[in-house]
């Protein structure tokens, strides 16, 4: 027999194995490329603060930013936000164009996409993945996200409709008649639709979507108004007021609480073609058709800038930091206020060769911005314009399933009234008075404001009239009594006993000489008594 060495399961030790030497100078060289990145990944981390917001900083003062383009920008970005920015939806191929509107939902999570022939579809951009898709065949005018990420609305021709996040018909808004423009009130939970330009009315309805009752119906075309179609309208979310449009150049503030308009503001002579509002809710852009672009201080209700753009405008929204985007024709724009207030130049601008923009849309929490342009949709970089740390209050981006139903459970309990629309918010929360105390609370406020004015008026002395001195003197004695006084009132008296006895002699001389009796009480007139039917009856 022969003996065989025993076999042990201990692994093979690499460790011992010593490397070549071109296996330690790649060893060497891969550790110091990872030290590298991280100690670059560490500087931009601790230089860009990804947590702040932050904008485009030219490096000279000749330089530019509206002249960088996204192609030289893309590079210079984190990884993250260029692989956001490479979403693209090419639809030249389709025969449902043009597309007009591209939404982000309230968490930003789900983009809408909705074309004028009945294409509409919902997608999850972040990660590429088809919600759902609708083919109508028939005219979509616009389109709005409701509460949440699952529910959507539709402007079709005839009515407004009421989509899941599947695709299923909800509800048919029959009230909502021919409608063009669409705003969703989340804390309200109200769906409110403007008619369309080329329909026969003009009315402005509010929907109560968790009960499905139309709270109001608003007459915005009336003879007593005079406001035009409505070709846009934007919300305030600062207090909730919608603000509309018009092709007369006004743009109205409305509740559903008011029969009328809360103010009207005459904009642009040529008409307004779209409007937007800050977040805040303290200033308001409009663009005309008169290619002036103006804000608005809603404070005082005075233009604080104007400018000039070279088109007329086709899109036009405000970011969360306060940049305003626009479109017209090929070509996307953003603007920023900056120390010196809105400057001569834009703050980005983007062409798109062969591309008419027709919509834009500011992205929640994220420094991008959706471009709709008729053939498809793209997204822009604009540094600073989202967010960097998004509200508690607001929907959040990274909600699980259980947090989304926790909200809109909670969005239902802590639904505002519709009397809480109002422009001035500060009285929400107070004790409400009667009528009669506020009216003397007005009163008293109006006296306190014109007393420094009525007190220089008292102070005036004039020369002649009413006040001069000889007439004042003399309603300073006019209550006097003396023996003067007495004897004078005496004396008128018996003036005016004197003047009466006389006109009742004169009346009784002119009676006796109309009825002709004489000294003797004799009548001298000699009528037969064939005549005397026509004598007065008091001579019969």
């Amino acid at each position: 027999m022969t003996n065989k060495p025993a076999t042990s399961n201990k692994p093979p030790d690499f460790k011992s194995v010593k490397p070549t030497a071109r296996k330690r100078a790649a060893l060497a060289h891969a550790s110091d490329a990872r030290v590298r990145r991280s100690s670059q990944y560490t500087a931009s981390a601790t230089l860009l603060h990804t947590d702040a917001p932050g904008h485009l900083q030219p490096e000279t003062p000749l330089e530019r930013t509206y002249k960088l383009r996204q192609t030289s920008l893309l590079p210079s970005v984190d990884p993250a936000t260029a692989s956001k920015a490479s979403f693209t939806l090419d639809l030249s191929a389709s025969r449902l164009t043009p597309y007009h509107t591209a939404t982000y939902s309230r968490s930003g999570n789900s983009l809408l996409l909705a074309s004028a022939k009945g294409h509409v579809s919902v997608t999850a951009w972040r990660e590429t993945r088809l919600r759902t898709e609708l083919f109508l065949n028939e005219t979509v005018r616009a389109a709005a996200f409701l509460h949440s990420d699952h529910y959507f609305a539709l402007a079709q021709r005839n009515h407004a409709y009421i989509y899941d996040s599947s695709g299923a018909q909800l509800h048919v808004l029959r009230n909502h008649r021919e409608p063009g423009v669409l705003r969703f009130l989340p804390y309200h939970m109200l769906l409110a639709s403007a008619s369309a330009p080329e329909a026969p009315h003009k009315k402005l309805v509010y929907t109560d979507t968790s009960t499905g009752s139309t709270v109001a119906e608003l007459d915005f075309g009336g003879r007593h108004l005079k406001l035009g179609a409505a070709r846009h309208a934007a919300l305030n979310h600062a207090n909730a007021v919608l603000h509309m449009a018009h092709a007369a150049g006004v743009v109205s503030l409305w509740s559903p609480a008011n029969p009328r308009p809360l103010a009207q503001i005459f904009a642009h002579p040529g008409g307004v073609r779209q409007v937007a509002v800050a977040p805040d809710g303290t200033w308001m852009v409009t663009a005309g058709a008169d290619c002036i672009v103006k804000t608005w201080d809603l404070r005082t209700y005075k233009c604080a800038a104007t400018w000039r753009v070279p088109a007329q405008t086709t899109a036009l929204e405000v970011s969360q930091r306060g940049l305003v985007g626009l479109a017209f024709g090929a070509k996307a724009q953003v603007w920023m206020e900056g120390k010196d207030g809105w400057g001569r130049t834009p703050y980005m601008s983007q062409p798109y060769a062969g591309k008419r923009v027709t919509g834009l849309e500011f992205c929640p929490f994220e420094d991008l911005m959706a471009v709709c342009w008729e053939t498809g949709v793209g997204k822009m970089v604009v540094p600073g314009a989202g967010e960097a740390v998004f509200d508690s209050g607001a929907p959040n981006p990274y909600d699980t399933k259980r947090q989304t139903r926790e909200r809109e459970v909670r969005g239902l309990l802590d639904k505002l009234p519709m009397g809480s629309i109002v422009l001035d918010t500060s009285d929400i929360g107070g004790i409400e008075k009667d009528g009669r105390a506020r009216l003397r609370e007005i009163r008293d406020r109006g006296r306190e404001a014109n007393a420094e004015k009525r007190k220089k008026k008292l102070e005036v002395k004039r020369g002649k009239g009413r006040n001069k001195i000889s007439k004042r003197l003399r309603r300073r004695q006019a209550n006097v009594i003396d023996e003067k006084r007495l004897a004078m009132q005496d004396k008128l008296e018996q003036q005016r006993k004197t003047r009466e006895a006389a006109r009742k002699v004169k009346e009784k001389r002119d009676r006796e000489a109309r009825e002709g009796v004489g000294e003797g009480g004799l009548s001298v007139r000699q009528v037969p008594e064939a005549l005397k039917r026509f004598l007065p009856k008091s001579e019969r």
